[in-house]
């Protein structure tokens, strides 16, 4: 190849396969070429796995992401990363096919905001442990339909042992 931007799509998002969200946006700036890989790579996502990098993972980048995954995305994982409610609301105007959605030990995320992505998307499954704004009345009120909660009568017989 004579230059980087002659690289076919299917080799630029193996390339992108192997970056961060953060540097795969630095990469999609090299040219107009590899911009547009990168939006055709994101919106062929139906699963993104974002919990390997927490601390690179804002609210911008979600955004970012949710806009050009769009309908396409089904399945979350932010488990642990740097994000608010305004990452959730980004979630809920662009991703309206978003299915599951790992939200564990998000601390600054709210219950209304949780809601309002639920309600927004197909969401079927969330997973809320550890987020430490959302408390047992919301998982077992308006969270309930939800939220796979294990109820006191289901761990009867268990012991920590």
């Amino acid at each position: 190849f004579r230059s980087m931007a002659c690289l076919p799509d299917t080799v630029l998002h193996r390339v992108y396969a192997h970056l961060s969200p953060g540097q795969q946006g630095i990469a999609s700036r090299v040219c107009d070429r590899w911009h547009y890989a990168w939006v055709l790579h994101h919106r062929s996502w139906s699963s993104l796995d974002l919990h390997r990098r927490p601390q690179v993972v804002t609210d911008a980048v979600v955004a970012s992401l949710a806009q050009r995954c769009g309908p396409g995305l089904q399945h979350l994982n932010l488990s642990a990363c740097s994000v608010t409610d305004c990452a959730l609301q980004a979630l809920a105007e662009h991703c309206p096919n978003l299915r599951t959605a790992n939200l564990t030990c998000l601390r600054a995320i709210t219950e209304g905001c949780v809601l309002d992505l639920c309600r927004a998307t197909k969401m079927e499954v969330v997973e809320l442990s550890g987020c430490l704004r959302i408390d047992e009345r919301a998982l077992r009120g308006p969270l309930a339909p939800y939220c796979d909660l294990v109820g006191e009568e289901e761990m009867e017989g268990f012991s920590p042992d």
